[in-house]
Protein backbone atom coordinates (compact mmCIF):
# COMPACT_ATOMS: atom_id res chain seq x y z
CA UNK A 1 0.00 0.00 0.00
CA UNK A 2 1.47 3.13 -1.10
CA UNK A 3 2.05 6.05 1.99
CA UNK A 4 0.44 9.48 1.48
CA UNK A 5 -0.65 12.50 3.91
CA UNK A 6 -3.55 12.69 5.78
CA UNK A 7 -3.16 16.51 7.05
CA UNK A 8 -0.91 18.38 9.04
CA UNK A 9 -0.98 20.51 11.80
CA UNK A 10 0.75 23.04 13.86
CA UNK A 11 0.37 23.69 17.62
CA UNK A 12 0.65 27.35 19.29
CA UNK A 13 3.78 29.22 20.05
CA UNK A 14 3.72 30.08 23.67
CA UNK A 15 6.18 31.20 26.53
CA UNK A 16 5.85 27.49 29.13
CA UNK A 17 6.20 24.99 30.12
CA UNK A 18 3.61 22.79 28.21
CA UNK A 19 3.32 22.67 24.65
CA UNK A 20 0.28 21.22 22.91
CA UNK A 21 -0.73 20.41 19.54
CA UNK A 22 -4.11 18.79 17.73
CA UNK A 23 -3.82 15.65 15.68
CA UNK A 24 -4.00 16.63 12.16
CA UNK A 25 -7.99 16.94 10.22
CA UNK A 26 -9.07 13.33 9.62
CA UNK A 27 -6.82 11.32 11.36
CA UNK A 28 -8.28 8.45 11.72
CA UNK A 29 -7.82 4.50 12.56
CA UNK A 30 -5.03 3.18 10.75
CA UNK A 31 -3.58 6.63 10.26
CA UNK A 32 0.18 6.81 12.31
CA UNK A 33 1.03 10.48 12.84
CA UNK A 34 4.21 11.98 14.06
CA UNK A 35 5.00 15.02 16.35
CA UNK A 36 7.34 17.14 16.78
CA UNK A 37 8.00 19.04 19.96
CA UNK A 38 10.94 22.35 20.34
CA UNK A 39 11.75 24.44 22.76
CA UNK A 40 14.49 27.42 22.77
CA UNK A 41 17.41 26.85 23.82
CA UNK A 42 19.73 29.32 23.27
CA UNK A 43 22.85 28.46 25.14
CA UNK A 44 22.73 24.58 24.29
CA UNK A 45 26.42 24.31 25.82
CA UNK A 46 26.41 25.64 28.97
CA UNK A 47 23.11 26.57 29.52
CA UNK A 48 20.98 24.09 31.81
CA UNK A 49 18.86 21.66 29.18
CA UNK A 50 15.22 21.17 30.47
CA UNK A 51 13.87 17.47 30.90
CA UNK A 52 11.49 16.89 28.47
CA UNK A 53 8.38 14.54 29.07
CA UNK A 54 6.57 13.71 25.81
CA UNK A 55 2.91 12.88 26.05
CA UNK A 56 1.59 9.44 27.65
CA UNK A 57 1.07 6.30 25.05
CA UNK A 58 3.33 7.97 22.04
CA UNK A 59 6.71 5.96 21.10
CA UNK A 60 9.48 8.41 21.73
CA UNK A 61 12.02 8.48 18.54
CA UNK A 62 13.94 11.74 20.37
CA UNK A 63 13.88 12.97 23.39
CA UNK A 64 17.01 14.83 24.43
CA UNK A 65 18.00 18.65 25.17
CA UNK A 66 14.85 21.24 23.95
CA UNK A 67 13.38 18.01 21.23
CA UNK A 68 11.10 15.18 21.22
CA UNK A 69 9.92 13.34 18.34
CA UNK A 70 6.96 10.84 18.34
CA UNK A 71 4.69 8.87 16.51
CA UNK A 72 1.48 6.93 17.38
CA UNK A 73 -0.86 4.53 14.77
CA UNK A 74 -4.65 6.17 15.90
CA UNK A 75 -6.77 4.05 17.46
CA UNK A 76 -10.50 4.22 18.68
CA UNK A 77 -10.92 6.73 21.47
CA UNK A 78 -7.83 8.40 21.44
CA UNK A 79 -7.72 12.13 21.98
CA UNK A 80 -7.58 14.17 19.09
CA UNK A 81 -6.86 17.58 20.77
CA UNK A 82 -5.00 18.32 23.48
CA UNK A 83 -1.36 16.46 22.96
CA UNK A 84 0.96 18.05 25.45
CA UNK A 85 4.39 17.43 25.70
CA UNK A 86 5.82 18.89 29.03
CA UNK A 87 9.32 20.43 30.31
CA UNK A 88 11.21 21.86 33.50
CA UNK A 89 12.11 24.67 31.52
CA UNK A 90 9.55 28.01 30.63
CA UNK A 91 10.81 28.85 27.57
CA UNK A 92 9.12 29.26 24.14
CA UNK A 93 7.58 26.39 22.30
CA UNK A 94 6.44 25.32 18.74
CA UNK A 95 5.30 21.53 17.37
CA UNK A 96 3.91 20.53 14.12
CA UNK A 97 2.50 17.11 12.99
CA UNK A 98 1.85 15.21 10.02
CA UNK A 99 -0.58 12.03 9.65
CA UNK A 100 0.20 9.27 6.84
CA UNK A 101 -2.06 6.68 6.08
CA UNK A 102 -1.03 3.73 4.54
CA UNK A 103 1.94 3.17 6.92
CA UNK A 104 2.47 -0.01 8.75
CA UNK A 105 0.48 0.11 11.80
CA UNK A 106 2.65 -2.60 13.64
CA UNK A 107 5.87 -1.40 12.94
CA UNK A 108 6.25 2.21 11.23
CA UNK A 109 9.64 2.76 11.74
CA UNK A 110 11.98 1.58 8.92
CA UNK A 111 15.41 3.67 10.86
CA UNK A 112 16.23 7.01 11.93
CA UNK A 113 18.84 9.20 12.93
CA UNK A 114 19.11 12.40 13.91
CA UNK A 115 21.54 14.75 13.82
CA UNK A 116 21.75 17.78 16.57
CA UNK A 117 24.59 20.74 15.81
CA UNK A 118 25.51 23.53 18.14
CA UNK A 119 27.96 25.74 18.73
CA UNK A 120 29.14 26.37 22.13
CA UNK A 121 29.44 30.06 24.63
CA UNK A 122 25.93 31.22 22.72
CA UNK A 123 27.80 30.93 19.41
CA UNK A 124 29.88 34.17 20.39
CA UNK A 125 33.37 33.17 19.20
CA UNK A 126 32.05 29.50 17.77
CA UNK A 127 30.58 29.92 14.19
CA UNK A 128 29.38 27.19 11.83
CA UNK A 129 27.06 27.15 8.70
CA UNK A 130 23.77 28.35 9.56
CA UNK A 131 21.96 24.98 8.57
CA UNK A 132 20.23 21.94 9.86
CA UNK A 133 21.07 18.60 8.65
CA UNK A 134 18.91 15.23 8.24
CA UNK A 135 21.78 12.78 7.92
CA UNK A 136 21.49 9.69 4.70
CA UNK A 137 19.86 6.67 5.83
CA UNK A 138 20.06 3.11 4.07
CA UNK A 139 15.97 1.96 3.83
CA UNK A 140 15.22 -1.88 4.67
CA UNK A 141 12.06 -1.48 2.65
CA UNK A 142 10.59 -1.02 -0.75
CA UNK A 143 8.11 1.75 -1.51
CA UNK A 144 8.76 4.13 2.08
CA UNK A 145 8.44 7.33 2.82
CA UNK A 146 11.32 9.80 3.75
CA UNK A 147 10.50 12.32 6.71
CA UNK A 148 12.49 15.19 7.34
CA UNK A 149 12.44 17.32 10.41
CA UNK A 150 14.25 20.31 10.81
CA UNK A 151 14.39 23.23 13.97
CA UNK A 152 15.97 25.78 15.17
CA UNK A 153 16.87 26.82 18.75
CA UNK A 154 16.20 30.83 18.82
CA UNK A 155 13.08 32.22 20.09
CA UNK A 156 12.73 35.15 17.31
CA UNK A 157 11.40 34.56 13.59
CA UNK A 158 13.78 32.56 11.32
CA UNK A 159 13.24 30.88 8.29
CA UNK A 160 14.19 27.19 6.94
CA UNK A 161 14.20 26.94 3.75
CA UNK A 162 13.04 24.11 1.92
CA UNK A 163 16.09 21.47 0.45
CA UNK A 164 15.95 20.57 -3.32
CA UNK A 165 14.72 17.27 -3.62
CA UNK A 166 12.25 17.38 -0.29
CA UNK A 167 8.16 18.32 -0.47
CA UNK A 168 7.12 20.99 2.26
CA UNK A 169 4.39 19.85 4.29
CA UNK A 170 4.32 22.10 7.27
CA UNK A 171 6.56 25.16 8.82
CA UNK A 172 6.47 27.73 11.79
CA UNK A 173 8.68 30.39 11.47
CA UNK A 174 7.74 31.94 14.92
CA UNK A 175 10.38 31.01 17.04
CA UNK A 176 11.90 28.31 17.19
CA UNK A 177 11.33 27.44 14.14
CA UNK A 178 10.59 24.43 13.08
CA UNK A 179 9.25 22.75 9.57
CA UNK A 180 8.29 19.18 7.97
CA UNK A 181 9.03 17.92 4.32
CA UNK A 182 9.21 14.54 3.09
CA UNK A 183 9.98 12.36 -0.03
CA UNK A 184 9.00 9.49 -1.27
CA UNK A 185 11.28 6.07 -1.74
CA UNK A 186 11.23 3.61 -3.91
CA UNK A 187 13.94 0.84 -2.76
CA UNK A 188 17.17 0.48 -0.36
CA UNK A 189 18.86 3.38 -2.03
CA UNK A 190 20.70 5.39 0.59
CA UNK A 191 17.95 9.05 1.03
CA UNK A 192 21.62 11.06 1.11
CA UNK A 193 22.00 13.73 3.62
CA UNK A 194 19.19 16.80 3.13
CA UNK A 195 20.73 20.71 4.47
CA UNK A 196 18.12 23.13 5.45
CA UNK A 197 19.71 26.61 5.75
CA UNK A 198 18.56 28.78 8.23
CA UNK A 199 18.54 33.04 7.54
CA UNK A 200 17.90 35.17 10.55
CA UNK A 201 19.46 32.31 13.60
CA UNK A 202 19.41 34.08 16.75
CA UNK A 203 20.76 30.95 18.68
CA UNK A 204 23.17 28.21 18.65
CA UNK A 205 20.94 25.01 18.32
CA UNK A 206 20.22 23.53 14.78
CA UNK A 207 18.71 20.13 14.47
CA UNK A 208 17.84 17.61 11.97
CA UNK A 209 16.42 14.03 11.90
CA UNK A 210 15.26 12.01 9.05
CA UNK A 211 12.21 9.04 9.49
CA UNK A 212 12.20 6.53 7.04
CA UNK A 213 8.36 5.24 7.43
CA UNK A 214 7.76 2.07 6.18
CA UNK A 215 4.69 1.14 4.00
CA UNK A 216 2.15 -1.81 5.11
CA UNK A 217 2.54 -4.97 3.22
CA UNK A 218 6.27 -3.77 2.21
CA UNK A 219 8.23 -5.85 0.60
CA UNK A 220 12.31 -6.18 1.79
CA UNK A 221 14.57 -3.96 -0.35
CA UNK A 222 17.89 -5.28 -2.21
CA UNK A 223 20.31 -3.91 0.93
CA UNK A 224 22.80 -0.98 0.18
CA UNK A 225 25.91 -1.32 1.83
CA UNK A 226 26.64 0.55 5.36
CA UNK A 227 28.34 3.90 5.33
CA UNK A 228 29.83 6.06 7.88
CA UNK A 229 27.89 9.19 8.77
CA UNK A 230 28.19 12.78 11.08
CA UNK A 231 25.23 12.31 13.65
CA UNK A 232 25.94 14.85 15.95
CA UNK A 233 28.43 17.78 15.94
CA UNK A 234 29.78 20.94 18.69
CA UNK A 235 32.20 23.52 18.17
CA UNK A 236 33.96 26.04 20.27
CA UNK A 237 36.42 28.44 21.57
CA UNK A 238 37.04 28.97 24.73
CA UNK A 239 40.24 30.73 27.11
CA UNK A 240 40.45 27.64 29.52
CA UNK A 241 42.89 24.83 30.00
CA UNK A 242 40.01 21.96 29.93
CA UNK A 243 37.18 21.27 27.35
CA UNK A 244 34.60 19.14 28.43
CA UNK A 245 32.74 17.49 25.69
CA UNK A 246 28.74 17.09 26.71
CA UNK A 247 28.08 13.99 24.66
CA UNK A 248 24.62 13.19 25.92
CA UNK A 249 23.20 16.74 24.19
CA UNK A 250 25.12 15.11 21.10
CA UNK A 251 22.21 12.27 21.25
CA UNK A 252 25.32 9.65 21.14
CA UNK A 253 25.02 6.01 20.98
CA UNK A 254 26.21 2.95 21.40
CA UNK A 255 29.50 2.30 18.99
CA UNK A 256 30.05 5.78 18.27
CA UNK A 257 33.16 7.02 17.16
CA UNK A 258 33.71 10.20 19.17
CA UNK A 259 36.40 12.35 16.86
CA UNK A 260 37.87 15.22 18.84
CA UNK A 261 39.96 17.88 16.97
CA UNK A 262 41.25 21.52 18.26
CA UNK A 263 43.86 24.12 16.80
CA UNK A 264 45.89 26.50 19.85
CA UNK A 265 49.05 26.76 20.75
CA UNK A 266 48.49 24.28 23.96
CA UNK A 267 49.28 20.85 24.24
CA UNK A 268 47.00 17.91 25.35
CA UNK A 269 48.79 17.05 28.78
CA UNK A 270 45.76 14.38 29.67
CA UNK A 271 43.09 12.60 27.58
CA UNK A 272 40.15 11.43 28.62
CA UNK A 273 40.69 7.77 29.33
CA UNK A 274 40.06 5.27 26.38
CA UNK A 275 40.60 8.12 23.77
CA UNK A 276 43.51 7.54 20.99
CA UNK A 277 45.68 10.74 19.92
CA UNK A 278 45.91 10.63 15.76
CA UNK A 279 47.62 13.48 15.71
CA UNK A 280 49.50 15.43 18.19
CA UNK A 281 50.61 18.18 15.91
CA UNK A 282 49.62 22.07 16.67
CA UNK A 283 46.47 23.42 14.85
CA UNK A 284 45.74 19.73 14.52
CA UNK A 285 45.44 17.83 17.97
CA UNK A 286 43.15 14.78 16.80
CA UNK A 287 41.62 12.17 19.43
CA UNK A 288 39.57 9.16 18.41
CA UNK A 289 37.32 6.92 20.82
CA UNK A 290 34.64 4.07 19.91
CA UNK A 291 32.46 5.35 22.45
CA UNK A 292 30.35 2.14 24.38
CA UNK A 293 27.49 2.12 26.34
CA UNK A 294 28.44 3.44 30.11
CA UNK A 295 31.35 5.24 28.89
CA UNK A 296 31.53 9.06 30.69
CA UNK A 297 28.90 11.34 28.42
CA UNK A 298 31.31 14.07 29.38
CA UNK A 299 35.28 13.58 29.16
CA UNK A 300 37.44 15.83 29.82
CA UNK A 301 40.63 17.33 28.34
CA UNK A 302 43.09 19.06 30.19
CA UNK A 303 45.20 21.31 28.04
CA UNK A 304 48.92 22.44 29.00
CA UNK A 305 47.43 26.14 29.06
CA UNK A 306 44.68 28.62 29.20
CA UNK A 307 45.01 30.63 26.35
CA UNK A 308 42.74 30.51 24.01
CA UNK A 309 42.00 27.33 21.84
CA UNK A 310 39.05 26.37 18.91
CA UNK A 311 37.60 22.85 19.14
CA UNK A 312 35.13 20.35 17.48
CA UNK A 313 33.54 17.44 18.03
CA UNK A 314 31.67 14.92 15.76
CA UNK A 315 30.07 11.63 16.33
CA UNK A 316 30.43 9.13 13.82
CA UNK A 317 27.79 6.36 13.33
CA UNK A 318 26.88 3.71 11.33
CA UNK A 319 23.71 3.87 9.10
CA UNK A 320 22.82 0.51 6.96
CA UNK A 321 23.73 -3.23 7.23
CA UNK A 322 27.78 -4.02 8.31
CA UNK A 323 30.14 -6.08 10.22
CA UNK A 324 32.64 -4.36 12.34
CA UNK A 325 31.13 -1.27 13.19
CA UNK A 326 32.89 2.71 13.12
CA UNK A 327 36.44 2.48 12.81
CA UNK A 328 39.70 4.79 12.22
CA UNK A 329 41.23 3.55 8.86
CA UNK A 330 43.94 6.02 8.49
CA UNK A 331 45.25 9.53 9.22
CA UNK A 332 47.90 12.33 7.55
CA UNK A 333 48.96 15.43 9.01
CA UNK A 334 50.74 18.32 7.22
CA UNK A 335 52.49 21.66 8.27
CA UNK A 336 53.23 25.17 6.45
CA UNK A 337 54.47 28.28 8.45
CA UNK A 338 54.65 32.04 6.69
CA UNK A 339 54.47 35.32 8.32
CA UNK A 340 52.14 36.45 5.50
CA UNK A 341 48.71 33.93 4.39
CA UNK A 342 49.98 30.61 5.08
CA UNK A 343 48.72 27.93 2.56
CA UNK A 344 48.39 24.35 4.13
CA UNK A 345 46.93 21.26 2.12
CA UNK A 346 45.63 17.98 3.26
CA UNK A 347 47.91 14.76 1.55
CA UNK A 348 46.18 12.11 -0.48
CA UNK A 349 45.24 8.97 0.14
CA UNK A 350 43.53 5.69 -0.66
CA UNK A 351 41.25 4.17 1.56
CA UNK A 352 41.15 0.80 2.69
CA UNK A 353 37.47 -0.32 1.24
CA UNK A 354 34.41 1.45 -0.22
CA UNK A 355 32.19 4.33 1.44
CA UNK A 356 34.86 5.49 3.91
CA UNK A 357 33.98 9.36 5.18
CA UNK A 358 36.98 11.22 4.46
CA UNK A 359 37.54 13.95 7.70
CA UNK A 360 39.51 17.06 6.76
CA UNK A 361 40.87 19.33 9.67
CA UNK A 362 42.48 22.88 9.24
CA UNK A 363 44.25 24.77 12.00
CA UNK A 364 46.35 27.27 13.14
CA UNK A 365 48.81 26.86 16.22
CA UNK A 366 48.79 30.98 17.37
CA UNK A 367 45.89 32.41 18.74
CA UNK A 368 46.33 35.40 15.87
CA UNK A 369 43.23 36.60 14.48
CA UNK A 370 42.51 35.97 11.10
CA UNK A 371 40.33 34.10 7.99
CA UNK A 372 39.78 31.64 6.29
CA UNK A 373 39.98 31.20 2.27
CA UNK A 374 37.77 29.08 0.58
CA UNK A 375 38.05 25.33 1.10
CA UNK A 376 39.22 23.32 -2.49
CA UNK A 377 35.60 22.41 -3.76
CA UNK A 378 34.03 19.21 -2.35
CA UNK A 379 34.51 19.65 1.41
CA UNK A 380 31.56 20.14 3.44
CA UNK A 381 31.77 22.27 6.17
CA UNK A 382 30.86 21.47 9.64
CA UNK A 383 32.50 24.70 11.19
CA UNK A 384 34.19 27.54 10.31
CA UNK A 385 35.88 29.39 13.42
CA UNK A 386 37.38 32.87 12.02
CA UNK A 387 39.01 34.19 15.15
CA UNK A 388 42.40 33.08 16.81
CA UNK A 389 43.26 30.31 16.79
CA UNK A 390 41.25 29.50 13.52
CA UNK A 391 39.46 26.30 13.04
CA UNK A 392 38.12 24.48 9.79
CA UNK A 393 36.22 21.03 10.29
CA UNK A 394 34.30 19.12 6.91
CA UNK A 395 34.14 16.06 5.72
CA UNK A 396 33.34 13.85 2.21
CA UNK A 397 31.18 10.90 2.09
CA UNK A 398 31.88 8.57 0.23
CA UNK A 399 35.68 9.97 -0.15
CA UNK A 400 37.49 9.67 -3.51
CA UNK A 401 39.73 6.46 -4.04
CA UNK A 402 42.04 8.69 -4.09
CA UNK A 403 40.69 11.19 -2.20
CA UNK A 404 42.66 14.61 -3.85
CA UNK A 405 43.91 16.80 -1.75
CA UNK A 406 42.12 20.18 -0.29
CA UNK A 407 43.44 23.39 0.60
CA UNK A 408 42.87 26.27 2.65
CA UNK A 409 45.00 29.80 3.10
CA UNK A 410 44.61 31.43 6.65
CA UNK A 411 45.26 35.74 6.46
CA UNK A 412 46.39 36.69 9.66
CA UNK A 413 46.03 40.25 11.42
CA UNK A 414 49.98 40.31 12.26
CA UNK A 415 53.09 37.53 13.06
CA UNK A 416 54.16 34.50 11.57
CA UNK A 417 51.60 32.05 11.84
CA UNK A 418 51.89 28.08 11.65
CA UNK A 419 49.15 25.76 10.42
CA UNK A 420 48.26 22.16 10.12
CA UNK A 421 45.93 20.12 7.98
CA UNK A 422 44.62 16.61 8.61
CA UNK A 423 43.17 14.12 6.16
CA UNK A 424 41.14 10.96 8.37
CA UNK A 425 39.76 8.54 6.60
CA UNK A 426 37.13 6.45 8.65
CA UNK A 427 34.96 3.30 7.41
CA UNK A 428 33.06 0.13 8.28
CA UNK A 429 34.67 -2.68 9.50
CA UNK A 430 38.37 -3.21 9.84
CA UNK A 431 40.91 0.08 9.59
CA UNK A 432 43.35 -0.08 6.79
CA UNK A 433 47.24 1.75 7.44
CA UNK A 434 48.51 1.49 10.80
CA UNK A 435 50.03 4.48 12.56
CA UNK A 436 52.82 4.19 14.39
CA UNK A 437 53.28 4.15 17.61
CA UNK A 438 53.19 7.62 18.01
CA UNK A 439 49.48 7.66 17.04
CA UNK A 440 50.09 10.24 13.90
CA UNK A 441 51.46 10.07 10.46
CA UNK A 442 53.35 13.40 9.35
CA UNK A 443 53.66 13.81 5.29
CA UNK A 444 56.11 16.14 4.31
Amino acid sequence: MAISVRATSTGASANATTGTISLPAGTTTGDVTFIAYFQTMTNYNTGTVPTMTPPTGWTVLYNFGSSVVCYRAFQGGDPSTGITCTSTATNWWESVAITYSGADTTTPIDCFAANPRFAGSGGTFAILPLLCRAPSLNPNYNNSRLLCIFSEGGSAGTTIALPSGLTAQVNTAVGPALRMADKVLTDGTPTGTFDATVTGAKANLFFGMSIVVKASGAAAATLASAQPTVCGFCNDELNTSTVTLLLDRLNVQNNDLVVFAASGPDTVTSPPSGYTQQSSQLGAIIYTHPWLTGDTTAPVFTFSAGSFKAWAVALIRQTGVGSGGVNQDQIAVTTATATSNPTTTTTTQTPAGANDLLLVVFGSSTTIAGTWSAVTAGLTDEVINPSGPGLRFGWVLPAASPTGTFSATWTASSGSVALASAAQLIRIGTGGATPPASGFLFAA
